[in-house]
């Protein structure tokens, strides 16, 4: 089912990122784009750098999740009955991501025209991020669910054995990974505090 398929694309990820002990740390996403701060150019800088290099070990990562996945096909069936589960649990709570999913899969049709006119581009690019962005938040209220919650945790624990068995570089990427977030997390404490401390 290409829903299906597209759906793990947007969503697996994301959860894959949250869930593995890659992390700990669900960072609120204005944290990490330093969204509400007040950032000099220097720290701007400093903080794109992180957020690149997180980008680079999260490829590489995703790479190796990839590979492992095809290596297990156990490992496929446990993704497509945690995918399955996810669907339902949304659906029930009146958030069925199918509508959105085709009408994305809609858009990127419509993206490839090259005559497209740039305005009417710029309209499907943020229709696009809308639809994306209501189906991460629908996600993560699913994953409020016990039963959902703990089927992502499973799977999880067993995509990073398999990557680990299938490249022993895991480890140390996903350390890379915790390290790299914590240094984003610290960054923008400090400047909070900074922030606080002028405004008194």
């Amino acid at each position: 089912m290409d829903i299906a398929k597209k759906f793990l694309r947007l969503f697996y990820r994301p959860q894959f990122i949250a869930f593995v002990a890659l992390t700990v740390l669900a960072l609120p996403l204005h944290a990490q784009s330093g969204g509400d701060l007040s950032l000099s150019s220097e720290q701007m800088q400093e903080l794109h750098k992180l957020q690149q290099k997180m980008r680079t070990v999260g490829q590489q990562l995703d790479k190796i999740r990839q590979e492992a996945l095809e290596a297990k096909p156990e490992l496929q069936d446990q993704q497509g009955e945690y995918q399955s589960l996810l669907f339902e649990t949304m659906k029930e709570q009146g958030n069925d991501p199918a509508p959105a999913l085709t009408r994305m899969s809609e858009i990127e049709g419509q993206m490839q025209d090259q005559e497209l006119a740039e305005e009417k581009r710029k309209q499907l690019i943020m229709e696009y991020r809308q639809k994306d962005a209501g189906l991460q938040q629908a996600s993560r209220k699913a994953m409020q669910d016990e039963e959902v919650r703990e089927a992502a945790q499973e799977l999880s624990q067993a995509t990073v054995a398999a990557m680990r068995e299938h490249n022993p570089k895991t480890g140390e990427l996903l350390q890379e990974m915790k390290q790299l977030r914590q240094e984003i997390r610290q960054m923008v404490a400090q400047i909070k505090a900074e922030e606080g401390a002028g405004s008194k």
